[in-house]
């Protein structure tokens, strides 16, 4: 590894010596790779390998290289299945050889991260890419019937005999082990 100029003077066996040639050309030998880790903030669930997030979500990039560039770095997007779009990453520097790059997802989707990075000497990152990132903030309001009507809103109803109860919603995220039906009878307390 090397990063600088050279100079040099030269002595013969008389010990006549020349003057000093001092090269301005920066020259860089670099042939470890660079590496990165990358971090989000806490997901609310995380299950068979999708982080459900209910919110924004905010990635950290951390990339370790002597010879950094930022605008060779490759952050990619997946959206629900998408074409993966440049995402807008800030970057600033923790030190010589240590790189943060700060990125947020805001809209409710399926994300995939991807990220590349080749340094200036052809040495290549191992590619990251991220498991599946769901943001998901809404839920909708279920709809439901009593003996195969439908109702809606705080509206009861009377009936002689059994009122058989039925109810639906969309949600993309549903989760059949989270539904509570809760029955409230006014005759007990």
């Amino acid at each position: 590894q090397f990063n600088g100029t050279v100079q040099f003077t030269a002595k013969d066996r008389s010990e006549n010596e020349s003057g000093e040639l001092a090269d301005t050309k920066r020259l860089v030998v670099d042939n470890i790779a660079p590496t990165a880790t990358v971090a989000y903030n806490t997901p609310v669930n995380e299950e068979n390998g999708i982080s459900y997030y209910d919110g924004d979500i905010h990635g950290t990039i951390t990339i370790n290289e002597a010879n950094f560039y930022a605008d060779d770095v490759s952050v990619l997007v997946s959206r629900d299945g998408g074409t993966a779009q440049a995402l807008a990453t800030s970057w600033s520097d923790g030190s010589v050889d240590t790189h943060v790059g700060t990125f947020t997802l805001t809209d409710d989707a399926d994300y995939i991260v991807t990220i590349n990075y080749r340094d200036k000497s052809g040495n290549a990152m191992t590619e990251y890419r991220s498991n599946q990132l769901t943001i998901d903030t809404k839920i909708e309001e279920p709809t439901y019937t009593i003996n195969g009507v439908a109702k809606s809103g705080d509206n009861g109803g009377a009936y002689k005999d059994a009122a058989n109860i039925g109810f639906s919603f969309e949600d993309q995220n549903f989760d059949t082990q989270t539904v509570k039906l809760i029955r409230t009878r006014f005759n007990e307390t």
